[in-house]
């Protein structure tokens, strides 16, 4: 072992922690013996993102780009490594070519940025179980007076915290956020102090399934039919639609030579562009083109299958924002 290595060997303790998130990092460790834990806090909830030992390094981002940690580092077992401290660190890599030294920020920039992500994609996963978890406890509840009444906030927030193993303040965030959206609500009352409402049940429902699908999806399996937005042109055609039968009253009818002007207003585009579009609406009988005796081309809506296919696409347009919001 040279002189350099003896004098920046450090040992740790099984437990103890090397360096922690959001610390200054004015060094970076290479292990030679033991191993270690690497993981993240978030909501106070402990992420393992690695475990390391002998030949592996840590502490690295710091040191190149001068910004705090972004990890936490314990040592899981007696633990040996050699500490190259920021001057050390700055001498070595003064030896290199200066692309060398930006190729390096800019890779540890990207690791940040992978990281940051990750962080948001856990708290994203998590709501969407809290919700999913909620919506199972919320099946067994006695409606009353069209409300589905829960039990008090606190015990809600207990339950679903000890099934899932996170935190109560995060499971009560995602409730809390829950509440601003038209899905739910709180109140207080003298018998039960703070509770959890949910205003209109099926759609909480629908979007619990939503959740858990999206859920799933993350692991490589398939959405229901239910929730596939199959293509954004015909979420834009139906709205269209949607826009020119609210104008007219009652009447199913829309000429096809007025649609299409309207299509050129809102879209800046001909209506041609979606007859794809058109042609599987016919399909799915929503609508029906026809000409009159005058020889005028229009489309009749049947408005009962054409507002379960546009409030579907509605709901999952409200879904994926509270699904956003839940997870910021």
């Amino acid at each position: 072992m040279s002189f350099f290595e003896k004098q920046a060997v450090k040992t740790f303790s099984p437990g103890e922690i090397i360096c922690r998130e959001g610390d200054p990092g004015e060094s970076m460790f290479v292990i030679k013996s033991g191993r270690v834990e690497v993981y993240n806090t978030v909501d106070k909830r402990k992420i393992t993102l690695a475990k390391l030992g002998p030949g592996e390094i840590f502490g690295e981002m710091s040191i190149i780009d001068g910004r705090p940690r972004s990890a936490t580092v314990r040592a899981l077992t007696e633990v040996s490594c050699v500490e190259i401290t920021r001057p050390i660190f700055d001498r070595i890599i003064n030896e290199y070519p200066k692309w060398f030294q930006i190729f390096l920020r800019m890779l540890v920039e990207r690791l940040r940025e992978t990281d940051k992500r990750q962080k948001i994609a856990d708290s994203k996963e998590i709501a969407k179980q809290i919700v999913y978890l909620t919506s199972l406890m919320l099946n067994k509840e006695e409606r009353k007076t069209g409300h589905f009444y829960y039990r008090p906030w606190q015990e809600l927030v207990e339950d679903i915290s000890f099934l899932l193993d996170v935190p109560p303040a995060q499971v009560s965030k995602v409730l809390t956020k829950l509440t601003f959206t038209p899905l739910a609500r709180s109140e207080f009352n003298y018998k039960d102090g703070k509770v959890f409402i949910v205003e209109d049940v099926d759609r909480f429902f629908k979007f619990s399934g939503f959740c858990k699908e999206k859920y799933l999806k993350n692991v490589g399996k398939d959405i229901v039919e239910e929730y596939v937005v199959r293509s954004e042109k015909e979420v834009r055609l139906l709205k269209l639609i949607d826009k020119v039968l609210s104008e007219q009253a009652k009447a199913n009818d829309i000429e096809v030579d007025y649609l299409n002007s309207r299509c050129l207003e809102e879209y800046k585009e001909d209506l041609s562009s979606y007859d794809r579009e058109l042609k599987r609406l016919a399909e799915s009988g929503i609508i029906k083109r026809a000409v009159n005796n005058k020889g005028i081309r229009y489309i009749k809506v049947d408005r009962g299958l054409f507002n379960i296919r546009i409030g579907k696409y509605k709901d999952m347009e409200l879904f994926e924002n509270i699904e956003e919001k839940l997870g910021s």
